[in-house]
């Protein structure tokens, strides 16, 4: 920096140094008006500490998540992982923290217990007895439908690839009835 500078800011500090020095009460009544002001003009400030509190809820996914929290409840729960004991000790506590969680009507309305897909796979299996042997038909002779579906929905869509790409490749797709299709396709999903 230069001298002229340096010199210039000293006095300028040095101003406001000697009127807070000299004219206490007018800086006093200056602050306080600020002060007023800044509470005058705040008053309808909200101050929000959620993270959720900048989503829009113009926004389609946003709109979205925010109906999932509401049905749902917010994904920041707390977990209880139970280890130890056999299954019927470890489903006696997860019955007793169920009870006291559901006791509390705070936490009304939570799902407090889940089911993954490969607890119940046999029963989604058979919840329509004929998709099976419907399945079996649809995906031809060339297709292994066991280990299609032991290897999950990876396997499944790998089978589909198969078939849909054979079809191709041999120049038989056939056009099919579209509600048919519509109808496998809802199936898979």
């Amino acid at each position: 920096m230069s001298q002229g500078s340096e010199a210039g800011r000293d006095r300028i500090f040095a101003a406001f140094a000697e009127f807070g020095l000299r004219r206490r009460g007018l800086l006093a009544l200056i602050v306080l008006s600020l002060l007023g002001a800044s509470l005058w003009m705040g008053r309808d400030m909200k101050i929000q500490t959620s993270r959720y509190g900048l989503v829009s809820e113009e926004n389609a996914y946003q709109k979205r998540m925010i109906d999932f929290f509401e049905r749902f409840g917010y994904p920041d729960a707390p977990v209880f992982v139970i280890r130890g004991g056999d299954e019927a000790q470890r489903r006696a506590i997860v019955d007793g923290i169920s009870e006291q969680l559901e006791a509390d009507p705070m936490f009304e309305g939570r799902v407090f217990g889940r089911l993954g897909a490969e607890s119940i796979a046999e029963v989604l299996l058979l919840q329509e007895p004929g998709a099976l042997a419907e399945l079996r038909e649809q995906m031809g002779e060339g297709v292994d439908l066991s280990s299609s579906i032991e290897k999950g929905v990876p396997g499944l869509l790998l089978a589909v690839e198969a078939q849909l790409l054979g079809g191709l490749d041999a120049g038989t797709a056939e056009s099919g009835e579209p509600e048919k299709v519509d109808d496998g396709l809802r199936r898979l999903g």
